[in-house]
Formats: structure tokens, sequence, C-alpha cells
């Protein structure tokens, strides 16, 4: 039996180079049977947190209504979280930030059913050691905050045009990981 996972993806660029990566990943992920459902939280509609603390007061996860909403089933159902993104300014996208930020909403209440995460970051900058930043964050908050298992990160560095990735080992890398996840 397959895992249920959901793919977050960060850029606001349809078709973009983090979108290729999540893409392969999924094809990984699909082959090896798993369920996958893709959201692409670099252009819905999300605002960030506001910390009015009136999480699920009104039988929906935040009470501000927006794309957020829409991501509340996929969520509770989902085994493995993949977050997918562009590194801007060394980190996820704003986009893909407030998604992570509104997850406040769900922590202690024993509603996710979510043990394992990976993470796919490209970007345009040659050097890898630019990406830690952004690894360092993704570490902290799935494994420090929320005790989920690192599958696996995927770099991609000197992807900044659209379509520089293709070509680029780290789609085998994604897909790879999308089957052995």
């Amino acid at each position: 039996m397959g895992k249920k996972i959901l793919v977050l993806t960060g850029s606001p660029r349809v078709g973009g180079n983090s979108d290729l990566l999540a893409a392969a990943f999924v094809e990984g992920a699909k082959e090896a049977g798993h369920a996958v459902h893709v959201f692409a939280a670099g252009r819905a509609n999300i605002g960030g947190c506001r910390a009015c603390n009136a999480c699920f007061s009104q039988n929906r996860p935040c009470v501000f209504e927006d794309d957020f909403s829409r991501l509340d089933s996929y969520l509770r159902e989902a085994e493995v979280i993949v977050l997918a993104s562009p590194l801007y300014w060394y980190d996820f996208t704003a986009q893909l930030k407030a998604v992570i930020d509104r997850l406040s909403a769900y922590t202690g209440r024993g509603i996710l059913q979510i043990k394992e995460s990976a993470l796919l970051l490209c970007g345009a900058v040659e050097e890898r050691e630019k990406f830690a930043g952004a690894i360092e964050v993704y570490r902290l908050i799935t494994q420090g905050s929320l005790n989920w298992r690192d599958r696996g990160v995927v770099l991609a560095p000197g992807c900044g045009d659209k379509g520089a990735i293709l070509g680029h080992p780290a789609l085998e890398e994604a897909r790879a990981l999308g089957k052995f996840i």
C-alpha cells in the first residue's frame, strides 16, 4: 500500500524550475504506487498567520477565509509532506512560508498523520552552501518542531532562468526520492 503524499510548491511561476523538480518527484512517487496531491501554494491566495489564536473556532483551521482552507482535507490525510521551492534570498518563497506558518493551527491537536517530509530546492546561485539557510529552517520546522522524519533534500543550484533545470541531475534525484520515499 502506497503512502499519501502532499507536495506543496512555492513558486509563483507556472512551469518553473521548482515545478519541474516537483513533477519529477511526483513521477517517481506515482511509479512506486503512492497517492500524490500537488498544491501550488505559490499561486494560491494565502495570507500569513495573524496569531489571533482562533484556529478551529469555526470548524475550519483558520477563521480567515482564503485558499488555505482548501488544504485541510489533504493535510489531514497526508502521511508525507514534500516542500518544493525556488530559493528566494536563501530561503523558501514567502508564499510557501505562509502555508508553513499556518500549519500552527494543527500543532498539538493530534489531527495530522504526517510522519515524514522531504525538501526540493532550486536556485540561480551556483554554490550549494547558499542553500544552507533554507535547509536549516526546513530541519528546524520538520524535525525540531514537528518530529517528522527527513526523507531527503534535493538541490538544483544554477537554475535561475525558467527551464534551466532541464537536463540537471537534480531531476533524476527528485524522481528517485519519489520512488523510494
